[in-house]
């Protein structure tokens, strides 16, 4: 009777709980968790411990965030999670917090166990450009990347599971209404899986089958948003703002989705060299020449490696 009162109260001890809760947590994890919020609090400790307000940041020191007219439905309820105030300290640790999930994530997905290749993924995660330049609109740091993480859920769950594209969709939707931008990530992702798919010389079948739940996934995902988004507009009786044309989702069609596709291109194309990126100061052209120079690398160790020049033309043909 005593050991088994002695075994029902250990079971209630916190640090049994923890233990309990951790140990099915694999090691790649945890280094992912660990060095994004390090090198995230090395990175941007000084923006999250201090108030610096740019020319919407003033306007925003108190706001819920409702954008509807912008197409971002969700994004009320995703900063609602930290209040509607802005408070860099809270906001930054759980942004922080947030993209270490998406590193565990992204690491799980294409199984990187490397921990080398874990730190850097997750410092590159942390320290892009468009985190960094997400800290300056920091009140909305923690919905958009909530965005990113769902994003990135949502190919994890079409690639883990039979039926997780359908579940996936639903992230794809959430992360649509919290901010568009980062469904590029979903598509980037769900490209890399395929590309990989194809050099590891997967069956055709596998491999048409991965692009059809991709494309179901997206199309599901994009069609409940702009239904949900239709609803949103009429109940809040506004229309879509013009900002970064916005608007055009008013106007979906065959010639609209042509010509998107086709300034998409033209912008990918155009875009190292309207940003200057080889004109800016000397740090921006040696940090892109010595990026260059590690993939070039990398490229051909592995090519080199895995004897993928011998075979080069049986990838190029599928």
């Amino acid at each position: 009777m005593v050991k088994e009162l002695l075994s029902k109260f250990r079971k209630c001890d916190v640090y049994y709980i923890i233990n309990k809760l951790t140990k099915n947590i694999k090691k790649e994890w945890k280094i992912a968790f660990v060095s994004t919020i390090i090198i995230g609090l090395i990175a941007h400790l000084f923006v999250m411990v201090n108030i610096i307000p740019n020319h919407d940041g003033i306007f925003n020191i108190y706001a819920n965030q409702n954008c509807i007219n912008l197409g971002r439905f969700f994004l009320q309820y995703a900063c609602g999670l930290t209040s509607y105030y802005t408070l860099p300290w809270i906001i930054g640790i759980f942004s922080l917090v947030t993209i270490a999930i998406t590193s565990i994530m992204i690491i799980e997905l294409f199984n990187i166990r490397r921990k080398l290749n874990i730190i850097l993924i997750s410092g590159f995660l942390v320290t892009y450009p468009t985190v960094a330049s997400t800290f300056a609109y920091v009140y909305t740091m923690d919905g958009y990347m909530l965005s990113l993480m769902f994003a990135t859920l949502s190919v994890v769950l079409a690639y883990k599971y039979k039926y997780g594209f359908i579940i996936g969709s639903i992230f794809i939707c959430i992360s649509l209404g919290i901010y568009q931008a980062y469904v590029s990530v979903a598509i980037l992702l769900c490209i890399l899986k395929i590309m990989i798919s194809i050099i590891d010389k997967h069956p055709k079948k596998e491999i048409l089958i991965e692009i059809a739940k991709d494309l179901i996934m997206l199309l599901i995902g994009f069609i409940s948003y702009y239904i949900i988004l239709k609803i949103m507009l009429n109940i809040e009786k506004v229309t879509l703002s013009t900002y970064q044309g916005v608007n055009s989702l008013n106007n979906i069609s065959l010639i609209n989705i042509y010509y998107g596709i086709k300034h998409a291109i033209k912008d990918f194309i155009q875009y190292p060299i309207r940003m200057n990126f080889y004109k800016s100061n000397v740090i921006v052209l040696t940090s892109n020449l010595l990026i260059a120079i590690f993939l070039v690398y990398m490229y051909i160790k592995e090519f080199i490696e895995k004897n993928y020049i011998k075979n080069g033309f049986t990838y190029l043909y599928w």
